[in-house]
């Protein structure tokens, strides 16, 4: 474990002694950013997460099960991102890629494979 800097010393007792609440409060108010660490069952409890889209429904593809996963930070105006599928298998979309985005011909992937 790292050794506290000369700059965390001071901090350390008071935030050590006062809650958690009081701590973000009192950071905050001196301008200090700071937020609560939400754990993975906060993050899926908290409406304001959910209305955020921070976590979104998503059919897992090899069990066949709806899960929730992880939606597109940050959330930009003009190009805002999404979660369209759940996690392929692997190698799932390669013949796609080779084709399309490489514009190989279905022999020349096939001989890849072979």
């Amino acid at each position: 474990m790292r050794s506290l800097g000369d700059h965390e010393r001071p901090a350390r007792p008071a935030t050590e002694a006062a809650s958690r609440p009081t701590s973000r409060y009192t950071l905050n108010r001196v301008q200090i950013g700071c937020a609560r660490v939400f754990s993975t069952a906060d993050q899926y409890a908290d409406p304001h997460y959910a209305a955020r889209e921070m976590t979104v429904p998503a059919l897992d593809r090899q069990s066949g099960v709806p899960v929730r996963v992880y939606g597109v930070v940050p959330k930009m105006s003009l190009t805002p991102g999404g979660v369209w599928r759940g996690a392929c298998a692997v190698g799932e979309d390669t013949t796609d890629i080779l084709s399309r985005l490489l514009g190989l011909s279905e022999t020349e992937i096939d001989g890849l494979y072979a």
